[in-house]
């Protein structure tokens, strides 16, 4: 109930109190037909006390529906806000639409996520909501800013107000003209910090505890979103990396898993076997096999997958022909080894063109014949 509904009760409780003492100090010395004379007047203060509750006790009904009103609203916005930064979208569509929710939920005019660079002396803005509309991308120093005092806590950091005479090194805030601040670091799974997401505003703030928890909110919001950028960046630079190698191979290198299929092969192999890049994948790995062999050698690869289930180490190294594309043999060798993820197996095979090595074992041995006559 408000100030003014409680004053006007306790008056109103006064006023009829006194009346009512009044009446009665009266009643007491006043003949009978005046005691009768004072009953309309008993009834008209109880009726205008019932008046008088009656109205405090609307207003306070009034303004408690209202509170209620505003707090669902700024529920539902906090709600639509939290569900269009849901899984599945685009990591930088997630982290703009992060930003634009929490300035929406706090009222704030800016809000930002930031990634901390590998340096750690600079941030990345990932998503910026500037009063109405996202801005482009931009780099802040960390050194002597608010970010600085927020990367370096464990929690949120609150600055209701002034906090550009706090920081004066904040280049940044200065900038943009905040007057009061609040932040809360990112870390990974690990727990190293990877950046931040911050509001601010041009007028002083009052952060309350629901405030603390909606910052919250969005901070592990935005952790996921980030860990799952830098792990996914991690990946594909893995990945580069190892198709670099694979590429730099001389010997090829053709994986495929239980059913025989080609799940990748390296350009050494498409070359080795004279097949067009990209061709080779989703074929069998038995078609790189005279078709004279390709039962037998299917019933030995069956045997690897077997063998490979309880280890994973290569399998003795041997030569079969190989069969091109155009249908020509020619002598391989082979060492197969085997590697799982998850529950599936995979089974990859160097194969270093023999062709050469025979021609010089044949001419060795017609020499070492000539050397003997």
């Amino acid at each position: 109930m408000s100030g003014a509904a409680v004053l006007a009760l306790l008056l109103g409780i006064l006023v009829l109190s006194e009346r009512f003492a009044a009446a009665e100090r009266r009643i007491g010395s006043a003949p009978a037909q005046t005691v009768e004379a004072s009953d309309p007047l008993r009834a008209l203060l109880l009726l205008g006390g019932l008046v008088v509750l009656c109205v405090v006790a609307a207003l306070h009904l009034t303004r408690h529906r209202a509170t209620v009103l505003r707090s669902s609203r700024k529920a539902e916005r906090l709600l639509r806000a939290l569900s269009e930064t849901g899984p599945g979208r685009e990591p930088l569509k997630a982290f703009e639409h992060l930003a634009r929710g929490l300035a929406c939920a706090l009222e704030c005019r800016w809000a930002m996520i930031a990634r901390l660079n590998g340096d750690a002396g600079t941030l990345r803005t990932l998503g910026f909501w500037d009063t109405d509309h996202l801005t482009a991308a931009r780099t802040c120093e960390v050194s002597g800013s608010a970010a600085e005092s927020v990367l370096s806590s464990a929690g949120p950091c609150c600055y209701e107000k002034d906090v550009d005479t706090l920081f004066p090194g904040d280049h940044f805030l200065r900038e943009i003209g905040a007057n009061a601040y609040i932040g809360h670091p990112l870390h990974d799974p690990s727990g190293e910090t990877i950046g931040l997401l911050c509001a601010a505003h041009d007028k002083p703030l009052s952060v309350s505890e629901e405030t603390s928890a909606l910052l919250g909110i969005y901070a592990r919001r935005a952790e996921a979103e980030l860990s799952r950028l830098i792990a996914t960046e991690k990946l594909q630079a893995s990945e580069a990396t190892h198709r670099s190698v694979l590429d730099s191979l001389t010997d090829g290198v053709v994986t495929f898993d239980r059913q025989l299929r080609i799940r990748a092969v390296n350009p050494a192999a498409e070359r080795l076997f004279g097949w067009p890049p990209g061709e080779l994948i989703g074929r069998e790995i038995l078609d790189l096999l005279p078709p004279a062999i390709r039962s037998t050698e299917r019933e030995l690869m069956r045997w690897d997958f077997a063998l490979t289930e309880g280890d994973l180490t290569h399998r003795p190294t041997r030569e079969v022909m190989g069969y091109r594309c155009d249908g020509t043999t020619f002598p391989v060798e082979i060492t197969v080894s085997g590697y799982q993820i998850g529950q599936e197996l995979f089974l990859t095979a160097i194969v270093r063109d023999r062709s050469v090595q025979r021609k010089m074992e044949v001419e060795v041995r017609r020499l070492a014949r000539e050397s003997q006559r």
